[in-house]
Formats: C-alpha cells, structure tokens, sequence
C-alpha cells in the first residue's frame, strides 16, 4: 500500500514537472515570434509562425544588406536549430530572453549574439 502511494505521488510529481517545463518552452518559443535588431543595428533576425526565418546582414559584395531565408525549429527546451541552406549553414544555439528582453543566441563556439525587438530598437531611438 506505501509503495503504491510513493508512486502515485511520484508520477503526480513528474507529471507536474513535465508541465512546468513544457510551458516555459512553449513561453519561450511564442515569445521570440518577432524580429530581432542586432545591438549594433546592422544585422536582424525575424521567427515566424510556420517556422520560417529571414536573416539580413550588411552586404560583403555591394552596398546595402542582403537577405536569407531559412527555417528554425526548437529541438530542446532552449536550443533553437537555425537552417539556411548551403549558403550559409546550420546552426544550433542555446536560446533565451533576458530580463531585459534581449534575445541571446549563444552558438557552440561560445560566442553570444544580442539582439532586441525591433519595438524595443524603436523605442531608444526615439
């Protein structure tokens, strides 16, 4: 009789759990649903719904910027999976948003990129 009560109030526990997580995901996932300004404004990063995204960075071969198209996928709870294609790649990236509102893509090499809502950019240039 205690054993099957330890284990109910296990798999309640757990159930719980698995709850918490799966909303903060889905929080964090919903949330990046925006375009995102690098810090320095050169750059942007814009997740739809469908899962599309749209990168657009200062031209290397012609004045003005350029832009690609991909598709990005959550593949954990914070690791976003960010395809490309053959021109520029895939990569995977620790994500999360800050206190402040900054989305932060951290790659595998450790290197971070900071960028805020295109409202928040707004916002502090005015």
């Amino acid at each position: 009789m205690f054993t099957q009560l330890r284990y109910l109030s296990f798999m309640v526990t757990s159930i719980f759990l698995l709850f918490i997580l799966y909303s903060c995901s889905e929080n964090l996932q919903s949330r990046i649903i925006v375009k995102w300004i690098e810090k320095d404004g050169k750059e942007s990063i814009e997740f739809l719904k469908d899962g599309t995204v749209i990168g657009i960075y200062p031209s290397k071969f012609k004045s003005g910027s350029e832009s690609v198209t991909g598709n990005y996928k959550f593949i954990e709870n914070n690791r976003l999976k960010i395809d490309f294609g053959i021109i520029v790649g895939t990569v995977v990236a620790e994500v999360s948003i800050d206190k402040e509102g900054r989305l932060n893509l951290k790659e595998p090499n450790g290197k971070v990129e900071i960028f805020m809502s295109e409202a928040m950019a707004k916002k502090m240039k005015n």
